[in-house]
């Protein structure tokens, strides 16, 4: 009982408090294998503040640690949405992925290519392609940059649709999550006595494409498809949060 009403304590204090001072707590917590106490903090932090890959990384790691493999994949997922570029994150997902005997598809060079920014990435660039061309076509019109026009506009015009492409193929990303409970049943119908299709181990990565009374239709990369119980899917999603750093810097909020 005194546990538990001590990590209550830290919880809300971490919530109330700078978050220099609810990483620090965080932080003993994990280190002194609080893990549960671990995951609650960062959890607060992450309410108060919003998704940053460092507190996404720290909180993942807790997961990991406490041995919830679906919960941690889920935020190391997370995070790479962010900083789809994290070294650390992606070497720490892979990590995991080959303890939990979860292993990534081969990804051609071109799947490659696109996968290394987000959706919100890829039309933020076809954005300012499409500035630079518009500035282009107004400074034509006022300065007769002809021979500008014919060269560069092509050019942006190239990047702009190559940028709405990678958009587009992301788009299936954006829209995917992680099964977090243990041997989630795959149903042939949205119903708990349903007859199995098999299970998805915790910690598969799938596509949600429809639900029906609490249930989704969802399918993994190796092209299984089935109902599972709402409640065995965390979506991937990141984009209704900002994170206000209080002048802290990234590199000191890892653990």
């Amino acid at each position: 009982m005194l546990v538990w009403l001590f990590s209550i304590t830290s919880v809300q204090a971490a919530a109330s408090r700078s978050l220099q001072e609810g990483l620090h707590l965080g932080n003993a917590a994990y280190g002194e294998g609080r893990f549960q106490e671990a995951i609650a903090i960062y959890s607060a932090l992450i309410d108060e503040y919003g998704f940053s890959p460092e507190l996404l990384h720290n909180l993942a790691n807790s997961y990991a640690a406490a041995g919830e493999n679906g919960r941690a994949i889920l935020h190391y997922l997370q995070g790479l949405r962010i900083a789809p570029g994290d070294d650390d994150l992606q070497a720490d997902l892979e990590l995991i992925r080959q303890k939990a005997g979860l292993f990534d598809q081969e990804h051609s060079f071109t799947e490659r290519l696109f996968r290394h920014y987000n959706m919100n990435q890829w039309l933020t660039s076809a954005l300012a392609f499409y500035g630079l061309f518009t500035l282009l076509l107004g400074l034509n019109l006022r300065l007769h940059f002809k021979k500008a026009l014919s060269t560069l506009g092509p050019l942006l015009v190239c990047a702009m649709l190559f940028c709405c492409l990678g958009a587009y193929v992301q788009k299936e990303e954006w829209y995917s999550g992680v099964i977090v409970a243990p041997d989630a049943r795959l149903l042939l119908s949205p119903f708990q006595e349903s007859s199995t299709n098999g299970s998805l181990a915790e910690g598969t990565l799938v596509f949600a494409e429809k639900s029906h009374e609490g249930y989704l239709y969802v399918r993994d990369q190796r092209g299984r498809s089935g109902w599972v119980n709402g409640s065995y899917f965390a979506r991937i999603n990141t984009s209704a949060a900002t994170f206000h750093r209080d002048g802290v810097e990234p590199d000191s909020l890892r653990q």
